[in-house]
């Protein structure tokens, strides 16, 4: 049986400001005594629907270990701006989400990169596993994510990786779905080389959040956003020396010091050629 994932807001108690979100402001709070992080939503908008559509359609299929928990949401037609704590959620959007303690990778690259320390091999390894099998649970359900990047993944409390933020994803099947299918600003300026001429919302594949993952690799390894390295990336895609050991030699001087699994991975991911690509369950299988 489907579960009922509608929650009251008498039920909710926020605490404190956790962060702010491209769609709103995100709360620590609690629910029926567990803690929880609620995700408020500022104004009515697609994105708020499209990740309780996603988020039930994953959950009612199975629970993962890799992918962040939704304990329910609030809708109401009027989906007014929630301006402080004293104001009552009955007339917001929100999402009430498990509380995830580690914050996100994204963070975690900034206080490293302040210690002017590196993550180990092995939590790479561990890390690289945990998404790519989150990806894979994914794209089994014929899901494909769209905005895979180190803001989206979150850090537990026993160090594993969850994969968050379902607002942009979009469904081969129709699980009642209204996307908007002009949005084009999902990548920002990281768009697949598919795409890097005609973007538009109908050229997103899985081999697109494949792409994605690649650099998110790199970002994990080098501990550094791939703007430069994607500039390079793009000349590549551009010049008629596109070989696989230009390819690789671009790949291991810009990322630094990593281990041959995850080097060679990051280079399948980067084929210009999508079909080229591996699957999450491939990479998987490359880790096991």
């Amino acid at each position: 049986m489907e579960k009922n994932y509608y929650i009251q807001p008498k039920d909710i108690q926020i605490d404190e400001i956790y962060k702010r979100g491209a769609t709103g402001k995100i709360y620590a709070g609690t629910f029926k005594n567990q803690k929880v992080v609620i995700k408020i939503f500022e104004r009515s908008c697609k994105e708020f629907r499209n990740e309780i559509l996603i988020l039930t359609h994953l959950q009612n299929k199975a629970h993962h270990e890799n992918i962040v928990e939704m304990i329910g949401y609030h809708e109401t037609s009027n989906g007014k701006q929630f301006l402080e704590l004293s104001h009552s959620l009955e007339s917001t959007n929100f999402i009430v989400l498990e509380f995830v303690s580690g914050g996100s990778l994204f963070d975690k690259y900034h206080q490293l990169r302040t210690k002017k320390q590196k993550i180990s091999e092995e939590k790479i390894t561990q890390y690289a596993k945990d998404i790519a099998s989150g990806m894979k649970f994914i794209h089994e359900l014929n899901i494909i994510h769209c905005d895979l990047k180190s803001w989206n993944l979150l850090i537990t409390e026993d160090d594993r990786i969850q994969i968050c933020d379902f607002g942009f994803a979009i469904s081969n099947q129709k699980i009642e779905q209204n996307f908007d299918e002009q949005n084009t600003s999902l990548f920002g300026c990281w768009n697949p080389p598919e795409s890097l001429n005609n973007f538009q919302q109908n050229q997103f594949t899985q081999k697109t959040d494949v792409f994605h993952y690649g650099l998110l690799l790199f970002e994990m390894v080098s501990l550094q956003q791939p703007n430069s390295f994607y500039s390079k990336l793009k000349k590549f895609y551009q010049s008629e020396k596109n070989q696989n050991n230009v390819l690789f030699d671009l790949v291991s001087n810009d990322a630094g010091s990593c281990n041959k699994e995850i080097l060679q991975i990051m280079v399948q991911c980067f084929q210009k050629d999508p079909e080229k690509r591996p699957t999450f369950e491939d990479i998987v299988n490359k880790f096991n």
